[in-house]
């Protein structure tokens, strides 16, 4: 059974890895979940270092206020490429569309173009009105003559992911200028890394990050995984060092410390120009803020490498045939820890791969794999294995505690079936004077009393965590520490004696007001290592337990008798309950059919609850009985005396009185070991 269980759980996973590699495969339901998990990633990780080469001048609502309505005259741009020029800016990259002329200022247009190529650092914008990827055989929006020969040109498209928000930049495109002739077109922060470079863009071409294939006009290896620095600390959130382009204007900047040696970037950040994209670390981002990224991330190659489909594939099948193979041998919660270390391993390893390496592996499939795989087992388990739990409870309800029920209903392994040894606590229960009850009691009368007693010591059992094992009679077997472990089973069992003890004033007084008469009960512990399971025939078996610790136990119960006490256990169970009860030496017995004689105590109460009666009277005891088993009769005739002071019932210590007066008058044979032999069962 437990083999076919493993397999249909291990078939489950199959099916489930089945099932994730088709719809990876087939379909782009993972997507948008990978790259949330992407956009989590840059928000735990936070801001990057970024290049101390590059700076951006933006179009805020204060160069606005002071420059006038946008825009402005172009030669204010030209102003200010003069300025930066003269300053030492390597590359001025304006993310701003100049394709129609100012019919209204040509001499304003002049002077821009001038500028840009006077100073040889200008990239203009261009823009392609239906995309990177669908310009080919499409002319692009220029600038204006003759800014568009007189600066590098660059297109600024940015083509966000199907949610929305911008995490890839396309870095080249594809124009046709004549039939089947194609020429290359880069964008803006290609054309200022070239630029800045010193290099032309046929040079930096092998250089850039992605693909190029000159047949694959569809560019289909294009875009660049953007690495986003983003100052979540910073009132703006810009990464990058930012100055007002009325500042630089008007000479407020010191432009010679601020920009020699850098590219800048001229783009608006004012939100009435729009120009404003979604990136992974916040909705509503400066679209120049992109290409500054982009420029960074060539600069210093750092931008994010994926994993291949290839290792996708491996991850989930990994996944699927990993989760198969243990979750189908190990318990329930087991299961649920397994389950949560690899999740929690996946997205570390996911995490530390790209906080640390820029790597994003991907996550989405192999999760989904795990759940699935967890899932389906447990409504497996739920559907299936239900008989099985509704089964076992139906076997143990009538002897188990509902606590010991849900242990192994929830982990059915802990039943081991054919019998395992363990260390366990048996426990024996009888009524006293049963032979004499059955004969004055009228049989439904008798059935009556057994019932009611038998119900209220095995509430208390139950109460215990025991297992009642069978009823014989007037007695009842049980034992703890099986089939689950119960580390303090020996104190357990001395528990539910005492209680057991403790119920009989209650039950009497039930038992006369149906004019029934009263009882009384004794109990017989013992600890030892036992065969425990299911054993009988095929057809009919029981959980119980087999070995002479068995025995032992059922032996101690009737030495109650000659002791007149109510709880008598062993000595390994006193060695492993001591801290739990409070006990005194009761004495040496070689119970009947034992060569070896075992040192017996008797229960007296749960430790904390005895009374200073009680401790100074078997303080006294324990006195008399280490005279008696050294021989001083006479000495422990006097402490046994002394012990009535404090219990003036005590049986146990008028048996040794008896003993002791007995042995001062004809002293035993030198061979005297101080064993009681018990002549009965």
């Amino acid at each position: 059974m437990l083999k076919s269980h493993n397999t249909r759980a291990f078939m489950i996973c199959l099916g489930v890895t089945s099932l994730v590699l088709f719809v990876y495969l087939r379909t782009n339901i993972f997507d948008s979940l990978e790259m949330k998990s992407i956009d989590y990633r840059f928000q735990w990780r936070g801001n990057r270092a970024v290049n101390s080469d590059i700076a951006v001048i933006t179009v805020d609502e204060e160069s606005i206020d002071q420059l006038g309505r946008w825009p402005w005259p172009r030669a204010t741009h030209g102003k200010m490429i003069r300025l930066l020029k003269k300053a030492g800016a390597k590359v001025v990259a304006f993310d701003s569309l100049f394709t129609e002329p100012d019919l209204q200022n040509k001499p304003s247009d002049v002077e821009l173009a001038q500028a840009a190529k006077d100073t040889g650092i200008v990239v203009s914008a261009f823009f392609y009105k239906e995309g990177v990827q669908e310009c080919v055989g499409r002319s692009p929006l220029m600038p204006f003559n003759p800014l568009g020969k007189d600066s590098h040109l660059g297109f600024v498209n940015l083509e966000p992911d199907a949610d929305g928000v911008t995490r890839h930049a396309p870095l080249i495109a594809f124009e046709e200028v004549e039939k089947g002739r194609f020429q290359i077109r880069p964008s803006l922060a290609v054309a200022a890394w070239a630029l800045a470079r010193g290099e032309s863009l046929e040079t930096i071409l092998p250089q850039l990050p992605v693909s190029i294939d000159k047949s694959d006009v569809t560019l289909s290896q294009n875009r660049l995984f953007i690495n986003y620095a983003f100052a979540k600390d910073s009132p703006t959130g810009y990464a990058y060092p930012i100055y007002s382009y009325v500042d630089v204007l008007k000479g407020k900047i010191n432009a010679g410390k601020e920009f020699k040696g850098k590219a800048v970037f001229v783009g608006a950040t004012a939100a009435a120009l729009y120009d404003l994209k979604a990136i992974p670390f916040i909705s509503i981002h400066p679209g120049v803020m992109v290409h500054v990224n982009v420029l960074d991330n060539l600069m210093a190659g750092n931008h994010i490498r994926e994993s291949s489909v290839e290792i996708s594939l491996l991850l989930i099948l990994l996944t699927g045939v990993l989760f198969g193979f243990l979750l189908s041998r190990v318990s329930p919660w087991a299961k649920l820890g397994l389950f949560l270390a690899l999740v929690a391993g996946w997205i570390s390893a996911g995490y530390w791969l790209f906080a640390s390496k820029n790597y994003v592996l991907h996550l989405v499939p192999p999760l989904v794999t795990a759940i699935g795989c967890y899932g389906g087992i447990l409504f497996y388990r739920l559907l299936i294995e239900e008989r099985e739990k509704r089964k076992i409870k139906g076997s143990f309800k009538q002897y188990l505690s509902p606590k010991i029920i849900d242990i192994i209903t929830k982990d059915p392994s802990k039943l081991k079936l054919g019998g395992e040894e363990r260390e366990v606590s048996i426990f024996f229960l009888d009524i006293a004077g049963f032979t004499t009850m059955s004969e004055a009691l009228k049989p439904a009368q008798l059935v009556e009393v057994m019932n009611h007693c038998l119900t209220v010591f095995s509430q208390v059992i139950l109460k215990h965590d025991g297992l009642i094992n069978k009823y014989i009679g007037d007695c009842i077997m049980a034992f703890w520490n099986a089939p689950v472990d119960q580390p303090r089973h020996a104190g357990q069992a001395c528990w539910a004696a005492l209680d057991c003890i403790a119920a009989i004033p209650e039950l009497n007084r039930q038992l006369q007001a149906k004019g029934l008469p009263s009882i009384d009960c004794r109990v017989g512990i013992n600890t030892g290592t036992v065969v425990v399971g299911n054993m009988g025939s095929i057809e009919r078996f029981d959980y119980t337990v087999m070995g002479d610790p068995v025995n032992l136990a059922s032996r101690l119960e009737g030495a109650n008798k000659e002791y007149r006490s109510h709880v008598m256990v062993s000595d390994v169970t006193f060695e492993q309950a001591k801290e739990m009860i409070e006990a005194r030496d009761l004495d040496l017995i070689r119970v009947k059919g034992k060569r070896e004689p075992r040192k017996v105590f008797e229960v007296l109460c749960k430790k904390g609850e005895m009374s200073e009666e009680l401790a100074a009277g078997r303080d006294k005891y324990h006195t008399g009985l280490g005279l008696y088993r050294r021989r001083n009769f006479t000495e422990a005739i006097q402490s046994f005396e002394e012990v009535f002071s404090y219990l003036p019932n005590d049986h146990l210590t008028r048996i040794y009185l008896e003993r002791a007066r007995a042995f001062a008058i004809n002293p035993p044979p030198a061979t005297w070991d101080g064993v009681f032999e018990m002549k009965h069962k």
